[in-house]
């Protein structure tokens, strides 16, 4: 019977939302150890872009192959980001304070400590997904992203809002850990792999090209 068809449409997307769900428990498990979090999240970007994007098999043993691959080229960066990081926020805090004391001039350097935030947190955000396209050093890694995160401006600032929006939900709720990983990180793929393909970056491994995407004939079989 068609409808016990574990290839139809039912099943497919089933087995694809499953497949999100488990790519989101592993990639938050997996970055608890915090100098993990690099390799997890090209992980998570890999296996969504080509597994569940895509519709490819073996979700999992690509996360872990990937996670393997790309955990000594993100360290350095993992490492020093988190330190720069700690020193952003410190900042951000002292002229949060000064500005909620009534200082004006604070208030106003704090909106342009806001805005200039992006360059950094842009950085951090196009390396995972990089890493997960070609296992890079450190230097080129970070020159890489500047480049992407000032010449795709639009697209850092959705990549970033993207990122914020889901790290702050699941900090706060815990619930949407479940599924928001993944989910963020397929839209991830679906703004950064057009850019990438522009960009001349060598494609995934084992991903198709938009010539190759299943027909919409060929879903309803």
């Amino acid at each position: 019977m068609q409808l016990l068809n574990p290839q139809n449409r039912f099943f497919r997307t089933l087995a694809r939302a499953t497949d999100v769900v488990g790519l989101s428990l592993l990639w938050t498990f997996l970055s608890l150890p915090v100098v993990t979090v690099g390799a997890a999240s090209a992980a998570l970007y890999d296996s969504a872009a080509v597994c569940v994007r895509q519709r490819e098999e073996g979700a999992y043993a690509r996360f872990f192959k990937t996670f393997r691959a790309a955990f000594l080229p993100s360290l350095p960066s993992v490492l020093i980001w988190s330190a720069l990081s700690v020193g952003l926020w410190a900042g951000g805090r002292v002229l949060a304070l000064m500005a909620q004391a009534g200082e004006k001039a604070a208030l106003v350097q704090l909106v342009a400590f806001c805005v200039l935030l992006t360059v950094p947190a842009g950085i951090v955000c196009w390396q995972f997904p990089l890493l997960a396209h070609r296992r890079m050093r450190f230097g080129e890694l970070n020159l890489l992203a500047a480049h992407l995160t000032l010449r795709r401006l639009p697209v850092t600032v959705l990549l970033t809002g993207m990122t914020a929006l889901c790290a702050w939900l699941c900090w706060h709720f815990w619930v949407p850990v479940l599924v928001l990983p993944g989910l963020c990180a397929l839209a991830q793929a679906a703004l950064l792999e057009p850019v990438f393909a522009k960009e001349s970056l060598p494609p995934l491994p084992g991903s198709r090209a938009p010539s190759d995407a299943p027909s919409p004939d060929e879903e309803e079989k």
